[in-house]
């Protein structure tokens, strides 16, 4: 991303709008937008290069693939399954190739509980006109966590299954759930140290009955 030289105004877009991004920003909320559009792309120039034969962009659909889609001016072909693609590789574009190819996704596990992906929030002040934000709080492996919880708050147990935390994570059941229950006894301590929530945890819960030191 190019510096913007340094002016006493609060947005200096007027005298510094490149070639390739259309005319200057009237709004510091156009300004925004047009920041996090360039931040973006140099996120994308990070990343690493996807060699031909595990993914390849053609003009026309070939045949061979284990799966492809159609994307503007052409295909994508995948032609090596995620699960075989070399590990910096697989954990940078992981949650890109399982949105373009749902093929990969049908492996899942039985039982498992829907979530929301990043990509799938629209009108999201966090991330704007962005397909993902992965510095985002509430973000983890492509998730929204926050969609999530809401699209879940109607069943009697919004939280996750161990199951569904193992396979998203990609860890063990047994690990999902040490973790899971690590999580939830940090924040019945939490509600506990804070007056008015402590009524909010049953009595008797692993959460224990004094609040963590901190």
């Amino acid at each position: 991303m190019r510096i913007l030289p340094q002016r006493r105004e609060v947005f200096p877009m007027d005298a510094s709008s490149d070639a390739g991004t259309g005319p200057a920003a009237k709004t510091p909320e156009e300004f925004a937008r047009k920041l996090r559009f360039r931040r973006s792309l140099q996120e994308t120039t990070a990343l690493p290069p996807i060699p031909p034969a595990l993914l390849s962009f053609d003009h026309e659909p070939k045949a061979g693939a284990i799966d492809s889609t159609s994307v503007p001016e052409g295909w994508l072909h995948l032609w090596s399954p995620l699960e075989k693609w070399p590990d910096p590789l697989r954990e940078a574009y992981r949650q890109d190739v399982l949105a373009l190819f749902p093929s990969q996704r049908k492996r899942a596990t039985p039982g498992l509980d829907e979530v929301v992906l990043c990509l799938t929030v629209s009108r999201c002040p966090r991330k704007g006109f962005r397909l993902e934000e992965r510095s985002c709080l509430f973000y983890c492996r492509g998730i929204c966590g926050l969609a999530t919880l809401q699209q879940r708050a109607d069943q009697p147990n919004p939280a996750l299954s161990p199951t569904s935390i193992g396979y998203y994570l990609g860890v063990a059941r047994q690990r999902a759930s040490l973790l899971s229950g690590r999580v939830q006894a940090f924040l019945e301590r939490s509600m506990r140290s804070k007056r008015g929530f402590g009524e909010l945890c049953p009595p008797g819960t692993p959460g224990g009955d004094l609040p963590e030191s901190r």
